[in-house]
């Protein structure tokens, strides 16, 4: 570092943790401080990427994809929300636990017939970090 051998020393690390957290690192690096590790610690990855720190962290995304594994081979009632405009065969909705606009999907695979508004059961075939893969199961 210098010819007093700083390098000696300590690191320092600043970890900020949520928005907040995160805004403070923001504020230390671009008042240029030097000499510090700078990370961003979130369970929002779009919050992450206004981080100004080199190094940053997800929380929310491995415990997300873990939870919906867990639904694997589960049978979930979606309200369907819509159909893929590329694929015909796919319709996308969400299930009780998933909020609007906040949560993933799922997406139901080769289902031709439902229609915005249809409540469906759906086996889940495979849980994604924020989405989820299932199959339509038919009427009894």
């Amino acid at each position: 570092m210098d010819d007093m051998g700083l390098d000696q020393f300590a690191k320092i690390k600043v970890i900020g943790v949520g928005g907040g957290g995160s805004n403070a690192v923001n504020r230390m690096i671009s008042s240029g401080l030097k000499g510090v590790e700078f990370i961003a610690v979130n369970t929002d990855a779009q919050a992450l990427l206004h981080a100004m720190a080199p190094k940053r962290m997800s929380l929310q995304c491995k415990i997300s994809e873990e939870m919906n594994q867990s639904l694997e081979g589960k049978v979930l009632e979606v309200l369907v929300e819509g159909r893929d405009e590329e694929q015909e065969n796919i319709a996308y909705g969400r299930s009780y636990r998933a909020a609007p606009e906040v949560d993933g999907q799922v997406y139901i695979e080769g289902d031709t017939s439902s229609q915005p508004g249809d409540m469906v059961k759906v086996r889940i075939l495979q849980g994604f970090t924020y989405d989820l893969v299932g199959e339509k199961l038919e009427e009894e």
